[in-house]
């Protein structure tokens, strides 16, 4: 009877996803155009607005560089 209750108030398993892939890509999605225009902004008061949106582009990818690396090695981690 105790083996029951323990599982029934188990926590879930960390392995699991906390968020749906779905809402993900849309939080990245937002989050990188969101700090892509605000680096251009900021940038655009040192540097002419063709510059300041280079800088704001390689931010973003930047930014999507470090998702995938992440993405494929948490990937790659948890197939053994």
């Amino acid at each position: 009877m105790s083996k029951r209750k323990t599982k029934e108030n188990a926590s879930p398993p960390t392995s699991e996803p906390w968020i749906s892939p779905r809402n993900g890509l849309i939080g990245m999605i937002a989050v990188s155009l969101t700090l892509t225009l605000w680096t251009a902004w900021q940038i655009h008061a040192f540097k002419p607005w063709p510059e300041s949106i280079l800088w704001g582009l390689g931010f973003g990818i930047a930014i999507w560089l470090v998702f995938g690396l992440a993405y494929s090695f948490t990937r790659w981690a948890r197939k053994k």
